[in-house]
């Protein structure tokens, strides 16, 4: 993943479409500690051989990104690019979606499935979720919401499952 000064991206483990996870919600990244609090949430789904993200929740404003790119705000379809909230973006770049929110947080969601947060220096280590707590120590990437260590990336996936998130 490309680095930009002044940002944290999420460890290169952390491809969910390329492991193979129960179906369900996982949290991938969250602060819900401070007063600009945030959460990404993916539902996931398998085709038999490996995981299909179906959808994205982002909580800042409720977004809502399906695998065909139709996007919710609030409950509400919009087109793209839109402006929900006055700090808030929401656009559609190369067939990426990409949802910005002024206070340091960007979620990518790629037709092919591919899905990235990256947040500024300012939210390193009050972040936590399925990848990492991006403070950017190696060391402890590979650990689970309890804190275990493990090296296989699906058994931290599987410890982030959401239980506000069903399978449908």
């Amino acid at each position: 993943m490309p680095t930009q000064t002044g940002t944290l991206h999420a460890p290169p483990w952390c491809p969910l479409h390329h492991l193979r996870l129960h179906e369900g919600g996982y949290e991938v990244a969250s602060d819900q500690t401070s007063a600009q609090w945030f959460r990404v949430v993916v539902d996931v789904c398998s085709n038999g051989a490996y995981t299909n993200v179906t959808t994205v929740y982002v909580f800042f404003k409720y977004v809502t990104v399906n695998s065909q790119h139709n996007t919710w705000v609030n409950g509400q379809n919009v087109s793209l690019p839109s402006t929900p909230a006055k700090q808030l973006s929401v656009n559609i770049a190369n067939r990426t979606v990409v949802i910005e929110r002024d206070s340091g947080v960007r979620v990518t969601y790629s037709i092919s499935q591919e899905l990235f947060v990256t947040v500024d220096n300012h939210l390193a280590g009050k972040v936590c979720g399925a990848c990492d707590n991006y403070h950017g120590i190696v060391k402890d990437d590979m650990t689970t919401a309890n804190g275990k260590s493990y090296t296989d990336a699906t058994v931290i996936v599987g410890y982030w499952w959401v239980g506000d998130f069903s399978s449908w």
